[in-house]
């Protein structure tokens, strides 16, 4: 099977609160890792007010509270490594 992974923006719809938008990307995340997705990337994106991905690392933490194997990773602007790190611990080795 190719190894499949979804790249995700947090889109946030009109009249919906940033909260439900997380909300629909952690479920995203549990059910392409119930479909056997391999991994779930986050693009950083700022001062966009229909896209919710701007603190990516925040966003990783909380997904990787809610899922148990899928590869969670990030792609935008050069981060510090070391919270992204401390991610992958706290995740089992999962998050990055």
């Amino acid at each position: 099977m190719v190894p499949l992974s979804i790249l995700d923006p947090v889109p946030i719809a009109h009249g919906q609160a940033v909260g439900d938008a997380i909300a629909a990307s952690v479920e995203l995340a549990r059910l392409a890792e119930t479909c056997g997705y391999r991994r779930v990337w986050y693009a950083e994106h700022h001062n966009m007010a229909t896209i919710g991905s701007s603190a990516t690392s925040v966003l990783i933490a909380n997904v990787a509270a809610c899922t148990e194997t899928i590869v969670l990773g990030h792609r935008g602007p050069a981060i510090s490594v070391e919270p992204l790190a401390g991610g992958g611990l706290l995740s089992g080795g999962w998050a990055f």
